[in-house]
């Protein structure tokens, strides 16, 4: 989809890459140093999405997920849950009616959820995580 650079700290520039994921499988972790936008797309539910631990040199790097809306996809990280809270912060699933998006940041070597909340309708929007 494309890659644009936006300005760090320090004078440092941080790449950012969209990309687009239409079949089950890995979500793609960025390349340290970058930011990654991952477009979800299908009209059915992409069931086995899955997230894998950043490397530490990932730090401070961002992803954002979005979905399309047409499908209740499911994005899991069953290799430690959001922020290292295992099984009661591994799933997220997207609405069918509405895009949505969830945003990450890598840090020791794990996702951790930027704002909102998770649990059942906890944030209008914003996908269920459990």
């Amino acid at each position: 989809m494309g890659r644009r650079w936006i300005s760090g700290g320090s004078g440092r520039q941080q790449r950012r890459d969209v990309i687009s994921v239409s079949a089950n499988g890995n979500i793609p972790n960025p390349v340290p140093g970058t930011d990654r936008i991952v477009m979800i797309n299908g009209t059915t539910a992409l069931t086995t999405l899955v997230l894998t631990n950043p490397t530490k040199d990932a730090d401070g790097d961002m992803l954002f997920l979005i979905s399309n809306g047409k499908g209740a996809h499911v994005v899991t990280y069953t290799t430690s849950g959001l922020g290292g809270g295992g099984a009661a912060s591994d799933v997220l699933t997207f609405s069918t009616v509405a895009q949505m998006s969830a945003v990450f940041i890598a840090a020791n070597e794990l996702w951790v959820l930027v704002g909102g909340a998770s649990g059942a309708g906890a944030v209008a929007g914003a996908p269920v995580i459990t």
